[in-house]
């Protein structure tokens, strides 16, 4: 299977908030962020995701990074082995345009 390949559209305006909410108490590892703020979730992202040049069918593609990267990243953003989750809040961000496919597939792949 190809991999997609993303890179963080520097363009977007900020997700930021304003107001912050504290993860429910019965949670036994807190998350870096509360994953139901997703403006607080694209931050951790932007701050934490290693971007890189990436070369594909001779095109390099400038601040890139790999599906599975951004899962694993959002996925340790907040706190839970649940990939699935993960993979629903970056394609979440994805459907915000706070990234965009450098390949054109529609949606975040885990790969």
């Amino acid at each position: 299977m190809a991999r997609a390949h993303y890179d963080i559209d520097h363009d977007t305006r900020s997700l930021s908030s304003s107001f912050t909410l504290t993860p429910p108490p019965f949670s036994r590892q807190l998350p870096t962020v509360y994953p139901a703020l997703l403006s607080r979730v694209a931050e951790a992202f932007r701050a934490h995701v290693v971007s890189t040049d990436i070369v594909k069918d001779e095109l390099i593609y400038k601040d890139a990074f790999h599906g599975r990267q951004a899962v694993r990243r959002i996925a340790h953003i907040i706190k839970t082995k649940d990939r699935n989750l993960a993979l629903l809040l970056g394609r979440a961000l994805y459907a915000q345009e706070y990234f965009r496919a450098v390949t054109h597939v529609h949606q975040l792949h885990d790969s």
